[in-house]
């Protein structure tokens, strides 16, 4: 809603894993802002928490100059310091080239972890994000990997290893103008490595 969030956005998104505080506290994963509070409680549900080993997703996107589509690993949160992300793919339509090239953002997002460092790049690379490519990190106590198509184009010292949530989602931010496109993104595999409560998962 516009009065939560600016700018004003529209999401369709999904997470791996979902927990809340009581109705009317300030607890749950990945706060945007300060002073936001539990309106609806969520029960406890692990579905797939990761802490390291890697992940990758195979896709597609159909976004415009005001939507975007992403794939965060976002931190758990029960404790508020562990809430560090590796973003594995990140796509705002305003930055392709349609059919030659596109900025893809990658790298580890601090947040509100002081042990982290936020480095985070959007190399711009000569693929069509309309066609199916597969993003992916590798990551340990040292480092972050993070991959295009099987090619490494970053690494990244010290990423979080605590339970990180599989985050996808696509996203449209009305800006007044008229449009009948609406954003996609087509994913036809997630792939990663065995889990704190639960083993490696093949979507």
């Amino acid at each position: 809603m516009p009065r939560h969030h600016q700018p004003p956005l529209r999401t369709s998104t999904i997470a791996s894993a979902d927990w809340s505080g009581p109705l009317g506290s300030e607890r749950g994963p990945q706060p945007f802002r300060p002073g936001l509070r539990v309106r609806e409680e969520q029960p406890r549900f692990v579905g797939w928490l990761v802490d390291g080993g890697y992940v990758e997703i195979r896709c597609r996107m159909s976004l415009t100059h005001r939507s975007m589509a992403a794939l965060w690993l976002a931190g758990w949160d029960e404790d508020p310091h562990d809430s560090g992300e590796l973003c594995v793919v990140e796509v705002f339509g305003s930055a392709v080239e349609p059919g030659r090239s596109a900025e893809v953002g990658m790298g580890i997002k601090a947040l509100r972890d002081p042990r982290l460092r936020d480095d985070v790049a959007a190399p711009r690379l000569p693929i069509d994000v309309a066609d199916w490519h597969t993003y992916r990190v590798d990551w340990d106590d040292a480092e972050a990997r993070f991959a295009v198509d099987g090619v490494t184009l970053r690494t990244c010292p010290r990423p979080p290893r605590y339970p990180l949530v599989l985050m996808i989602g696509v996203f449209d931010f009305p800006d007044g103008t008229e449009t009948t496109h609406t954003p996609a993104l087509e994913i036809s595999r997630v792939a990663g490595t065995a889990t704190r409560e639960g083993q490696g998962r093949t979507a």
